[in-house]
């Protein structure tokens, strides 16, 4: 059933009045604003409606990291939490999830040893945990993607990993292999299918589409980045995914709109970084994402989904400045 924008709701608020189609603001304000005390959540949305955390990173030349921080999405500010630290530090770890918790998948430790472990932080208490069956069938520093239901994490070696929410369990999902082997790429989607675009395969501006239901991939040209690169974060909502920044040969604030309706992508320059920067991580909400870190900044960005326009949320910095985090 869909309500506007909203896939799987199924409900409207009790102590409202107003009925009938409503539009992802309208949704997602009743919930916010405790409106509606008891909403079905969207099957596609795949992380918190209220905060995200940002973990591990390598604050260049530094040490890596294993810092956690969360930030709120209502205020719009960040704050270390030290019990969501991942358990050990790294670097290029791959996030999916659902409203409940956000899988850190994987990642390059302090001796530079590619890592399978699923580093597991729950909203609700903001704690974390190893999830041992859910581990990567392969050792490397994926992007994840997926829906409320299983999630899938490309890039950085051959064999691709399924995990399976309901469960925790994670198995291998060769057909879902990128058709170009590459890592450090974006990958966003929505609750059918994600896109995997860019990654260091000299720099490339290769798309892949994973499509959820059958469980493989293939190339879509028409959704290319608009200028070769990796190191890209990517993050969007329902109808887009927006993927900032990177590495060109020389760094990046290039924002691309992929709409997936359409699987077409192009450049959005009113949605461009301020800075120009790679390694950085997303996370957000229905109506905004937030982009923050990379090359040791510490600065956070907001993109505004539906104006499709970029601005500095000095709040929303992290405490420590690196590149190659993990958020969600």
């Amino acid at each position: 059933m869909s309500r506007g924008n909203f896939i799987g709701i199924t409900n409207i608020p009790s102590n409202t009045s107003v009925t009938g189609v409503w539009t992802f603001a309208e949704s997602y304000n009743a919930m916010v604003q405790g409106l509606w005390s008891s909403p079905t959540i969207p099957v596609f949305y795949k992380t918190n409606l209220t905060k995200g955390f940002w973990r591990g990173g390598f604050p260049y030349p530094n040490p890596k990291t294993a810092v956690g921080e969360r930030t709120t999405y209502s205020t719009e500010t960040t704050a270390a939490v030290t019990a969501i630290n991942l358990s050990s530090a790294r670097n290029i770890p791959g996030t999916s999830g659902t409203p409940d918790k956000c899988f850190f998948m994987g990642g390059s430790n302090t001796s530079d040893v590619l890592q399978t472990m699923a580093d597991v932080a729950t909203y609700a208490t903001e704690t974390a945990a190893i999830i041992s069956g859910a581990a990567l069938v392969a050792a490397n520093g994926p992007q994840g993607a997926g829906n409320n239901d299983k999630a899938f994490h490309l890039g950085g070696a051959v064999t691709s990993t399924k995990i399976t929410y309901s469960s925790e369990t994670s198995s291998a999902a060769s057909a879902a292999n990128l058709g170009v082997s590459r890592y450090l790429g974006g990958f966003t989607g929505n609750s059918i299918k994600g896109f995997y675009n860019g990654g260091d395969n000299t720099y490339s501006a290769r798309s892949d589409k994973v499509d959820y239901t059958t469980e493989t991939s293939s190339g879509v040209a028409g959704a290319n980045l608009s200028v070769a690169r990796w190191g890209v974060g990517a993050n969007g909502n329902e109808t887009k995914g927006f993927y900032c920044g990177g590495y060109t040969g020389s760094y990046s604030v290039v924002t691309d709109r992929t709409t997936f309706a359409t699987e077409t992508t192009a450049a959005v320059s009113g949605a461009n970084l301020s800075s120009a920067r790679l390694g950085l991580a997303s996370c957000g909400t229905l109506l905004k994402g937030f982009w923050a870190g990379g090359d040791g900044s510490v600065l956070c960005e907001r993109i505004t989904y539906n104006t499709e326009t970029i601005a500095s949320v000095t709040s929303g910095n992290l405490s420590l400045g690196r590149h190659t985090l993990g958020a969600g």
